[in-house]
């Protein structure tokens, strides 16, 4: 028996520092495309809640996740919705960092559907696709849920 112990004495060291490399790794795994917190469930299903800055600088960790992201819609007329960390910057045309929302079967909270052009403060939910959109944005959020909504008054 005491040659057993001396056996697992001396193997301890080695387990123990199987398991730190093992739950490093494991943590290392988990920070790609980490959620800030999780939304409530809405139809069923939870969204991952991410800064913008978080989804724009690591596009590629979300890609085909369920997101949830606040920031800076600009509506156009025909479409082409872009979700932006700032309203100034979607109206220059050197702006670079943005998110398209594919509005192809968009849903918004207060159940109008109609928002006139403009810049708006939200949260859009959907499904993130990673790839460039139109050489400007990183990616798409399609099948969008547009909610908490605030319009933004632009200077002239």
């Amino acid at each position: 028996m005491l040659v057993g112990l001396k056996k697992i004495h001396r193997l301890l060291p080695l387990v123990l520092l199987l398991g730190a490399v093992g739950s490093t790794a494991q943590v290392a795994a988990e920070g790609r495309g980490r959620c800030q917190d999780l939304t409530g469930a809405y139809e069923g299903v939870q969204y991952c809640q991410i800064p913008i800055h978080a989804l724009l600088a690591n596009s590629a960790d979300y890609k085909n996740r369920h997101v949830a992201v606040f920031g800076y819609l600009l509506h156009g007329e025909k479409g082409g919705d872009l979700l932006g960390p700032s309203a100034d910057a979607l109206r220059r045309i050197d702006f670079i960092g943005c998110a398209a929302v594919d509005l192809d079967g968009v849903r918004y909270e207060d159940s109008s559907g109609v928002l006139e052009p403009g810049i708006y403060f939200a949260m859009v939910q959907g499904i993130y696709v990673d790839g460039a959109v139109n050489g400007a944005c990183v990616g798409s959020i399609k099948r969008p849920f547009i909610s908490r909504v605030s319009r933004v008054d632009e200077a002239n």
